[in-house]
Parts: structure tokens; sequence; C-alpha cells
């Protein structure tokens, strides 16, 4: 059995290590224990981006069940705030993935920068021009530019299924509102 201590020390860094998460998630486990020695580009804990698959497979079900509401029949007639407010949604969510798009191209261009900061300090390297400590920080800044690209591009993925949804779901109640007026 393990005995559980809880004393003050000091601490020296030999070097310096970036961990970091790029997505929002629940820490599931973590592989090393207090005072255990890393290695480089060891994975030392589990990330389970849950939020951002839940998400995913929330919008996707909204949007089966919409078409499944717009393949069944209403028998009521929306009203004219219900579909004005459908075409409002639909505006926002579209201007949502412009600016997910724009955040991506601004992510990937990062990316792009830490690529090649990465292969300068990996010549400089070679050469023992400067610290292994300076190349392993850009290679950990281009695997987190990386990353938060990936990241991105899931909830720029998000978003347009939101867009998706709101659209059909705007279909659905001008529809429906034409279907009821013809009907008058």
């Amino acid at each position: 059995a393990r005995e559980r201590r809880e004393e003050e020390a000091r601490t020296t860094v030999v070097e310096r290590s970036l961990v970091s998460a790029p997505v929002a998630g629940r820490l599931q486990r973590i592989t090393l224990e207090a005072g255990d020695e890393g290695e480089k580009d060891a994975q030392v804990a589990l990330l389970d981006p849950l939020p951002l698959k839940s998400r995913v497979e929330e919008v996707e079900a909204n949007i089966r069940a919409l078409k499944e509401r717009a393949a069944g029949v209403e028998t009521t007639k929306p009203k004219p705030q219900e579909v004005e407010a459908a075409r409002v949604l639909e505006r926002k969510a579209t201007e949502e993935v412009e600016v997910a798009e724009r955040q991506l191209a601004q992510l990937r261009s990062a990316e792009e920068l830490a690529i090649r900061e990465e292969a300068r300090l990996s010549g400089l390297a070679r050469e023992k021009r400067i610290a292994i400590s300076e190349l392993d920080d850009a290679q950990a800044a281009l695997r987190a530019a990386t990353e938060g690209v990936r990241a991105q591009e899931v909830r720029q993925r998000i978003r347009k299924l939101e867009v998706s949804l709101a659209g059909l779901n705007r279909q659905v109640l001008e529809s429906r509102a034409s279907d009821f007026a013809r009907e008058e």
C-alpha cells in the first residue's frame, strides 16, 4: 500500500516542459505518479474531448429529428414570430461559421509559422548552435498549434451543422405557414 505524505519541498527545473490541451474535456487518466521521470513526447495524461464530441452528436440528432418532423404532418399553424426567430437563428449561425472560418485561418497560419520555426531550430540544433531546450519548446509549440487547428476544425463542423439545423427548422416553419395560408 502506498503511503500518502504531504511535505513542502524545493524543486529545480532541469528542462522546461509544456503540457497543454487545446480542447476542453475530462481528464480520464494520468499515466505518471509524482516523482516519475517523463520521457520526451511521452503521453502523461489522457483527455476525453467529450464536450466537443457530444455537441456534434447533439446537433446531428437535432437535424435527424427535424427531418423526421418535416416529413410528418403538423396540425398547428406556426406564428409569424416563430418563423422570424428561425430566420434570425439561421443568420446568426451563418455569421458564427464565418467567424469560425477566420479563426481557423489564423490558427492554420500560426501552425505554418510553428512548422517553419521548428524546421529552422532543428537545423540549428543539428549544428549545435542552440540549446536542445529551444528546439523542444518549438516542437511543443508546433504540437499545440496542430491540436489547436484540429479542435477548431471540430468547432467549425459543429457550427456548420448548426447552420443546417437552423436552415431546416426555418424551411419547415415556412413550409407549414405556406400550407396553412393555401388552406385558408
